[in-house]
């Protein structure tokens, strides 16, 4: 990361109004009519000329102060008058921090101001002749693209800079390459060659400046990758290899600086190297005792990716200053970005407040005395206002803190972040002074994208890596492995090669030797006298071995054995006959070794057996019996060992089963023979009983559906559904069952799985069956005779508590006795129906069928067959006691239409529609017949149905 620190000249001069004359200078401000006291006035209409001095020829405003009002503008003419070409008319900001140049011969520009009748804003700017900087910008370019290079230490690269810009006929006047290496080349124009000998990261920058003394503030990184150098973590399984023998040889790590690893495409991948960042801070200036001075200070800032910018305002966390300075009423403060927008963080104001404790001393020149700088700070989420707002006018410094800017944050959106910032200070009053100590721009941690990083990677097939050398007879899929195969004593050589993606390649070597070893034997097989403590294992070699020779006695298996690992070894303890190997070879060679076996008979075998399997149910007890001793030396020693390693004193014993378990029994005898039988002791996983039900709760008779909670039916041989009613079920899974009489059950179940294990289980909470109902009534009069419609009821139900009557569809009630009379004049049959509940909701009902006749004697059929065989062929009404007078019969079909309607008593209906020749089909069909009683002078309406069959 690079600092580039410019500090301007002073720029001291006079403050020139707007309202005076027009000016020949080339030197001081051009500012508003307020002056440095405060804004100019409404309703302005000003106009100045100013011309460069002789043999100046071009006049510059720099605007370091542009804040106008809404409303408010500024027209600049290129010429000596308003009449001259218009270069532009701006409002509000639109000129902060800018240049404008005059092109014209006469060296002159003309500013008309205008403002509105609000009394808001200011303005000034620095004048100044001669052609303003427009910085040159740098380009690095080099035969060896794409960036970044990717090259090996000591390898060169030509850089060149021919397509560098330059602007307003400008030429390169001084120029400095930096390679990031600690070397500089400020010789070699345009191109210049450049060899990395160190590993690393390298950023190759170019500083330029041009014959009009400007420099580029753009930042050019261009990227070289020198690769790292791998250290190589070979493996082989063998020190030295006897002839005729293999030797298996590989590569278990590449390692750079720090582990290598593999990555999914099992490319050797290492640790990335890593670049170092650094921190951006302003440099120290001074603030001198003048009238109309303006001083820059810049930091550029290379920190982060090509192109980025500002897009929302948290992505700048803040602005630091450490400042002292004696009066800040006559201070503009911005910082201007590398694109030339500008924020104006102080615009004067704030009276003789003191920035950090100054030195209050007029008219020093730099560098004046030092007094102590306080930290300042101005961020887009302040708390506090602007350094106006929180000034006490006079007297006091304001306290260090962080502000508010005067101009909005949104003036810095599209800033692009690398590049030259500054800061610019301009004092326009005098005697008063101060020093900047250091300043910073502080942006959000987040934008800082991953430092300069870098790993060679190693691929992994056989044209990256692989080995060379003798006697190779395999190798792995990808060279990092090889098998030798080596039959001649001698010393051998193997390189390993790695070609990294930066077209680097590495080697290590490896050396071997290959020896001749003696071969040995175990000796003669021999019987073992278990009473014989002198008996022993002896070792020697086949041939002769030079003096001195260190050899590797290995005897296996060693448990027996008092020191395996010796020549000569004595038994400790051998119950069986065994089988040992011995196996030899000079120390330090173990790939060099022999073996031979010599088997030792032992004459008291002793063997056990045991039951092989207990089953039982989980929670019943087993008897494990005492292993049977077939040979062997008496006295016997017995003990059981569990397989979780509980041990059992006692040749046989008792077990309550709660897990599956193996048992095994040790027994040894008086020549240490010994042996081991196990048995297993099987714990069958009991079917769990418990069930549920649906319905507990009913009125008899009532069914409740019982359903077994355990689904895995196949493990169940049989299941005994108990009722508790005295009746029981064998059905699989869930029994249906019906309760007839009214109590409290607990029913239970027993279950009987496949190993013929079982289990109980029985419900928490009862069946309840509760009593239901018995609906029952008598009447009274069983007929009643019109007029008389009247009937008594008289409720004799069991075990009801609410109860309902309804009389065909004429009423009802809720009595437990009641009285009901039915419609007068009608002679009918009616329907009572009576419904009786208790208090669990169980209901009952019954109903009886009431008469209702008249007293005079009428006959109706109820069907008649018209077919004219002689015999029931027509419908006719037929009676006692009803007169002529009053007489009507109707018929309806089933939709309601009239088939049939008279007005005879004596008439007859033969089955036609309406006394037609069309005959209405069989079926049933709805009569309305009315008497008049002639005795009683009554009406009476007969209501019923008659059926047509033919």
């Amino acid at each position: 990361m690079c600092f580039l620190f410019l500090l301007t000249s002073n720029a001291i001069g006079q403050e020139n109004a707007i309202t005076g004359p027009d000016l020949n200078v080339c030197s001081g401000f051009l500012v508003d009519s307020g002056l440095s006291a405060g804004d100019y006035a409404g309703n302005e209409d000003q106009t100045i000329t100013i011309c460069a001095v002789a043999p100046e020829t071009i006049i510059n405003l720099y605007w370091n102060i542009f804040d106008l009002g809404t409303g408010d503008v500024i027209e600049i003419h290129d010429g000596n008058s308003t009449a001259a070409p218009l270069i532009g008319t701006f409002a509000l900001n639109d000129l902060q921090t800018t240049d404008i140049t005059s092109t014209n011969v006469s060296g002159c520009l003309t500013v008309h101001f205008t403002s509105d009748a609000a009394d808001v804003g200011n303005f000034g700017a620095e004048i100044s002749c001669g052609m303003p900087c427009e910085r040159p910008l740098s380009v690095i370019t080099s035969a060896e693209d794409p960036m970044p290079l990717l090259i090996c230490p000591g390898e060169s690269v030509t850089f060149n800079a021919a397509n560098s810009i330059f602007y307003n006929g400008t030429q390169v006047q001084d120029f400095e390459w930096v390679f990031d290496d600690g070397t500089f080349d400020t010789s070699n124009w345009p191109s210049v060659t450049h060899t990395f000998n160190e590993p690393g990261g390298y950023k190759v920058q170019l500083a330029l400046t041009d014959d009009n003394d400007c420099s580029n503030n753009n930042i050019n990184d261009y990227v070289v990758l020198v690769s790292t150098y791998p250290n190589f973590d070979l493996i082989t399984n063998i020190t030295d290899l006897c002839e005729g023998g293999e030797a298996l040889l590989g590569i278990t790590n590449i390692a750079q600086d720090s582990t290598y690893y593999l990555d999914s495409l099992n490319n050797w991948i290492s640790d990335p190297w890593i670049d170092q960042p650094n921190v951006d801070l302003g440099g120290d200036f001074c603030i001198e005792d003048g009238t109309g001075a303006c001083f820059n200070n810049a930091i550029t800032i290379s920190s982060f990716g090509f192109g980025e910018t500002i897009d929302q305002l948290s992505d700048l966390e803040s602005f630091y200053i450490n400042f002292e300075h004696s009066f800040m009423g006559d201070l503009t403060i911005a910082f201007i970005c590398p694109n030339g927008q500008s924020i104006m963080v102080h615009q004067q104001g704030g009276g003789g407040t003191y920035l950090g404790v100054p030195i209050d001393d007029f008219g020093s020149p730099c560098p004046v005395p030092l007094g102590v700088g306080w930290d300042y700070w101005w961020a887009p989420d302040a708390i506090n206002g602007t350094w106006v707002d929180e000034s006490g006018g006079f007297g006091g410094s304001l306290p260090s803190d962080t502000y508010q800017s005067v101009q909005p944050w949104t003036n810095l959106l599209g800033c692009p972040l690398n590049g030259t910032w500054e800061i610019e200070i301009c004092d326009l009053w005098g005697a008063d002074d101060g020093n900047i100590f250091t300043w910073n721009i502080n942006f959000n941690p987040d934008l800082y994208g991953d430092l300069l990083q870098f790993a060679p990677v190693y691929g992994p097939d056989c044209d990256s890596t692989y080995w060379e050398g003798p006697g190779i007879i395999e190798q792995s899929e990808g060279c990092d492995w090889i098998n030798v195969f080596l039959d001649t004593p001698g010393i051998y050589e193997y390189t390993y090669f790695a070609t990294n993606n930066f077209g680097c390649t590495f080697d290590t070597t490896i050396t071997m030797e290959v020896t001749v070893a003696p071969t040995i034997n175990a000796g003669p097989d021999f019987t073992l006298d278990c009473t014989n403590p002198n008996q022993q294992l002896a070792g020697d070699f086949n041939e002769p071995v030079p003096p001195g020779t260190q050899f590797v006695w290995q005897w296996s298996p060693a448990a027996p054995l008092a020191n395996p690992d010796w020549q000569y070894t004595n038994f400790t303890s051998l119950s069986n006959t065994t089988n040992f190997t011995l196996t030899g070879y000079p120390l330090g060679q173990p790939g060099c070794a022999s073996t031979d076996d010599v088997l030792v008979t032992v004459n008291s075998d002793m063997s056990i057996d045991v039951e092989e399997f207990y089953n039982a149910c989980n929670g019943d007890t087993v008897h494990v019996l005492a292993p049977q001793v077939i040979g062997g030396t008496e006295p016997f020693s017995i003990y059981w060992e569990s397989f979780d390693g509980e041990i059992i004193q006692s040749d046989d014993f008792l077990l309550s089963v709660v897990e599956p378990m193996e048992y095994c029994a040790i027994v040894s005898d008086l020549c240490n023979a010994v042996d081991t039988a196990c048995t297993s002791v099987t714990a069958f996983p009991t079917v769990p009983a418990s069930f549920h039900v649906d319905d507990a709760l009913g009125c008899e008779p009532h069914y409740a559906l019982m359903t077994l909670d355990y689904l895995n039916y196949q493990d169940i041989a049989t299941m005994t559904w108990h009722f508790d009613d005295g009746d029981v079920a064998t059905t699989l899974a869930s029994a249906n069952h019906e309760y007839t009489v009214a109590g409290t059950y607990h029913p239970w179940l027993e279950v009987v799985d496949v190993n013929g294990c079982i289990t109980r289980d029985s419900l928490i909470s009862p069946v309840i069956i509760y009593a239901t109902p018995y609906a029952s009534f008598y009447v009274e009069p069983p007929v009643a005779i019109l007029p008389s419609t009247t009937f008594d009821f008289t409720n004799e139900t069991i075990n009801g508590a609410d109860y309902y009557w309804t009389f065909s569809f004429y009423g009802n009630s809720h009595a437990l006795d009641t009285a009901f009379s039915f419609p007068e004049e009608v002679a009918a049959s009616y329907n009572v129906w009576l419904y009786a509940s208790n208090q669990y909701g169980c209901i009952d009902s019954t109903y009886r069928q009431v008469i209702v006749e008249q007293a005079i004697d009428v006959y109706i059929p109820n069907a008649f067959t018209p077919d004219y065989d002689g015999i029931n062929d027509v419908w006719q009404i037929q009676g006692l006691g009803f007169e002529y007078e009053g007489f009507s019969a109707q018929v309806f079909d089933r939709w309601g239409t009239v088939v049939y309607d008279s007005t005879d008593p004596y008439g007859a209906w033969t089955g036609s529609f309406q006394n037609g020749e069309h005959f209405v089909p069989d079926g049933a069909y709805n009569y309305r017949v009315i008497i008049r009683d002639t005795q009683n002078d009554v009406n009476y309406k007969y209501v019923g149905s008659v059926v047509v069959v033919r």
